[in-house]
């Protein structure tokens, strides 16, 4: 048997029948890229979807993209599952604002984006595909290092088995600000900050493990993950440390993951 990669180990996947999910910001679509790898690698069949936008993805070797407005999609997902491929699965391209640019690698997406799947038909899929870990997208950040989730999102799958919120440690010391912040004032009124206010460890953790926040729609048996991501060097470990250990207090937190990104790419610490 195959080894696992360390992202897959640090969260604790021990077979592809999963589905899990990644909310918040500051790294979702590397993450979930990474772990598509790491299946492919493992030889777990794999998709990577999402129930929000994505910018289309651009298919490498051994990777296949799936629409379902393309008639026969459902053969074509499993002929591509069986042959080995990792697969990216949407609903529709569609001409929407792309946004600004992020730290996503080079090459793996167009500027245009495609729309998701609801959430209902992630769920049908897992049931029917049992054999199959799921990768879910199930909101947007714009790119920034931290977000707080409007009132229709996320929009996360019941059959969620590991819930991922997601942020980067760059946040921390930063003033909590649009620059900063997807929708900084929701996330103000959260946290009972005023928006400029400087986001301190407590107040990253605070809003990543809040109901309303981070948690917000995972269902009652999903594994919360926290991911807090590293980007620039030197990376702020101590201050990523600081958000871990306040994530640890929550009794809904299975385990903190720190992982770089970018050309950088480990696992860092996994506190559990």
């Amino acid at each position: 048997m195959k080894r696992k990669g360390p992202l897959l180990d640090a969260l604790g996947l021990e077979g592809p029948g999963a589905v899990v999910s990644l909310v918040g910001a500051g790294g979702k679509t590397s993450l979930a890229l990474w772990l598509l790898e790491e299946a492919r690698a493992v030889g777990w069949p794999a998709v990577y979807t999402t129930t929000t936008h994505i910018l289309e993805p651009v298919p490498g070797p051994g990777e296949a993209l799936v629409l379902a407005e393309e008639e026969g999609w459902r053969a074509r997902l499993d002929e591509a599952l069986a042959a080995g491929h990792a697969a990216f699965l949407a609903a529709r391209t569609e001409e929407v604002d792309a946004g600004p640019g992020g730290p996503l690698p080079r090459g793996r997406f167009r500027k245009h984006k495609v729309r998701g799947l609801p959430p209902d038909e992630v769920d049908a899929l897992a049931r029917a595909r049992p054999e199959v870990l799921f990768l879910v997208e199930a909101d947007g950040a714009r790119h920034r290092w931290l977000k707080a989730p409007a009132a229709h999102e996320p929009q996360v799958p019941r059959s969620t088995t590991h819930l991922l919120p997601v942020a980067a440690a760059e946040a921390v010391g930063r003033p909590l600000d649009a620059a900063t912040v997807h929708r900084p004032e929701r996330a103000a009124a959260l946290l009972g900050l005023e928006v400029g206010a400087p986001l301190t460890p407590q107040a990253v953790a605070a809003l990543l493990a809040h109901p309303q926040g981070g948690l917000k729609g995972a269902p009652p048996g999903a594994e919360v993950v926290p991911v807090l991501t590293l980007w620039g060097r030197p990376w702020p470990l101590e201050a990523a440390r600081e958000v871990a250990r306040a994530l640890r207090e929550r009794p809904r937190v299975a385990r903190v993951v720190l992982a770089a990104l970018g050309p950088a790419r480990q696992v860092v610490e996994v506190w559990g």
